[in-house]
């Protein structure tokens, strides 16, 4: 128990989530420049910017996906390997291989027996979380279908149940809405708030729908050209010049 409080003491010491002097480059073309931001606080936490701004390299370098040429990324003050487990990521829709003969029912199962080890299938608890996972985001009915027979919209909410039942404490979205219709993102987005409200946990959003991110977001990181250009709140960021003319098109 004294170890369980001592990292809890730990944690509660630092930022959830911090970026400090983060670099990236494919080759000699640089895609992230000296990017700082930190999340102190559960909160749902919004990243969005034009095409090319560098958002989706930003979260593949925080989980070590793609290679930083420089700068950290911590959580709770340490390096990912020693928290992975209260980290979840869902990765952009085209990253998948939707014809891969598993059911939904797999998917999801592998967020709940994520904290188990190699080839550990777990048992009823983890079949009941990954139950609870589906219903949660209104598809416990079709737990048995392969994945690939889902529409766009109904595999991106799989991937967010898989997410859930990893039972995180950090969501990492990249761009969990792309293809969906207006009312699908509407239901996304309440799924997303209630990650956030109902669990306590931490969200960090990134999409292209500016509108979405405005609504939903407590706070907004704007990128542009690999670089952070706006930080705050909606509002404040609504009235940001430099987002203004980066993101909205007026001088860009």
């Amino acid at each position: 128990m004294a170890g369980n409080n001592s990292a809890r003491d730990v944690q509660a010491a630092h930022p959830m989530l911090e970026w400090h002097d983060l670099t990236v480059a494919y080759g000699r073309r640089p895609v992230l420049w000296n990017v700082d931001f930190e999340i102190q606080d559960p909160c749902l936490f919004g990243i969005i910017g034009p095409n090319g701004a560098g958002k989706s390299t930003l979260l593949k370098a925080s989980l070590d996906l793609v290679r930083r040429a420089g700068g950290t990324v911590r959580f709770w003050g340490q390096q990912l390997a020693e928290v992975r487990s209260k980290i979840a990521y869902v990765p952009q829709r085209e990253t998948v291989d939707w014809d891969f003969p598993v059911s939904v029912m797999d998917v999801v199962r592998m967020g709940a027996t994520s904290r188990l080890g190699w080839f550990q299938r777990g048992g009823r608890r983890e079949r009941e979380l990954a139950l609870a996972s589906l219903d949660h985001v209104g598809l416990a009915d079709f737990a048995n279908r392969q994945i690939g027979k889902l529409s766009g919209g109904q595999q991106q909410r799989v991937f967010l149940a898989r997410a859930l039942a990893r039972e995180a404490e950090i969501y990492l979205l990249d761009e969990p809405m792309a293809g969906m219709t207006m009312e699908e993102k509407l239901d996304m987005s309440c799924f997303i708030q209630e990650i956030n409200r109902n669990l306590g946990t931490t969200v960090v959003l990134i999409e292209h729908d500016m509108g979405v991110v405005m609504d939903v977001s407590d706070h907004v990181v704007v990128m542009d050209y690999g670089k952070k250009i706006g930080d705050g709140t909606p509002k404040e960021v609504m009235n940001n010049q430099d987002v203004i003319d980066a993101y909205l098109g007026v001088s860009h």
